[in-house]
């Protein structure tokens, strides 16, 4: 997930306007055209609204409209049901206006809308916006010079103005943003009334009792227990680093993991063993966005380990989509030897994606092409 922050402009006394700029590489993009026909799925771009943790998340997307252009569209996430399968939209009252450009091969931009200044026309976002880029033929007429080692690079521009709810209420008085994240900061950091001290990797961590049980069953059911912890008042975790352990915690009292893109792998570990769902979430969304061709595999032994399932089905939709590729790396065979019940979903994964290009494409082709 790509995070910037937005650079603030002032288009009147009463309404602001806030901008930021996203450079979208898109990677084997003759391929994605092929096999998304009508939409390439895009990043997810994380932008701080109010510091240091209130975040807006931005969807982009490319769309091939019936007459050959292609469309940048934009909309607003729910955090909470980002994945690479399923991606719903959110009606958003934000209004936005978006510049988009295309970075040939030698860093030339061309064509579309640059902003040359802060623009004064603005459409309410609601489900999404698209914005016309380029028809597709002027892109593979001359590939070597739109598509570098196959990849077309979007120049986004994106201004929108804020607060969200900026039109005239007269009836209505203005509510002051929440500030419960910063409160939550606070309360970990001073370690105020503290009753428990979490110990992890040589470091100890002040905690709540109340707030680390109302967040995991694990911890309710270690401080309801006569065991040692509750006793003690203290627990000593082994197997987690005192920066995954931060960060662990951090996420039960803000909702937000700092580090979660350095640390998606350990603290996906860490959110299983607690039951800390949301946060097993935000660590599969990261490890899904950051998947390769030569991390792939690991991703799907990570997913079966963890019981990560959007994870573990986005490893496979990859591997079968990728799998001349993924069978070249020195991970495969070990899958194959320890791991045979993933290798017998890649199968099944593998005829359902067979099938499915049968569909689309016409049987009697994909039998000529298997029987050469």
């Amino acid at each position: 997930m790509a995070s910037t922050a937005p650079s603030a402009y002032w288009l009147t006394t009463q309404l602001k306007v806030d901008k930021f700029d996203y450079e979208w590489e898109i990677t084997e993009f003759s391929v994605l055209i092929q096999d998304h026909y009508e939409t390439v799925y895009g990043p997810v771009i994380r932008i701080c609204e109010i510091p240091p943790d209130i975040y807006t998340y931005w969807n982009l997307n490319m769309v091939l409209d019936q007459d050959g252009f292609l469309y940048i569209k934009v909309s607003i996430m729910d955090k909470s049901y980002i994945s690479l399968t399923y991606r719903p939209t959110l009606e958003s009252r934000k209004q936005v206006s978006m510049g988009l450009q295309i970075c040939d091969a030698n860093r030339t931009k061309i064509p579309g809308k640059e902003f040359t200044k802060v623009p004064q026309k603005f459409q309410i976002l609601k489900e999404g916006l698209s914005f016309k880029l380029i028809h597709l033929d002027m892109i593979m007429k001359d590939p070597a010079l739109y598509l570098p080692n196959d990849t077309l690079t979007v120049l986004c521009t994106i201004h929108y103005l804020s607060p969200e709810s900026y039109e005239e209420d007269t009836g209505r008085l203005e509510t002051p943003s929440s500030n419960v994240v910063w409160l939550m900061q606070n309360v970990l950091k001073k370690s105020q009334f503290s009753d428990v001290v979490i110990t992890a990797g040589g470091k100890e961590f002040p905690a709540h009792r109340a707030i680390l049980a109302e967040c995991s069953d694990v911890f309710r059911t270690m401080f309801n227990a006569d065991m040692v912890e509750k006793r003690d008042g203290r627990v000593t975790i082994k197997d987690l680093s005192a920066e995954v352990m931060s960060d662990l915690l951090t996420y039960v009292y803000t909702d937000c993991a700092p580090n979660v893109r350095e640390l998606a792998s350990e603290l996906l570990v860490a959110a299983e063993k607690y039951n800390i769902s949301r946060l097993k979430v935000a660590c599969e969304e990261e490890l899904m966005r950051t998947m390769e061709v030569d991390n792939v595999v690991d991703r799907l032994i990570e997913s079966d380990m963890n019981s990560a399932f959007q994870l573990r089905d986005a490893a496979l939709q990859f591997v079968v989509q990728h799998a001349a590729g993924v069978v070249k790396q020195a991970s495969w065979e070990p899958l194959c030897r320890n791991y045979p019940h993933l290798v017998k979903f890649v199968c099944e994964k593998m005829a359902l994606y067979t099938e499915d290009l049968k569909k689309r494409v016409g049987k009697e082709e994909i039998e000529d092409i298997e029987t050469e």
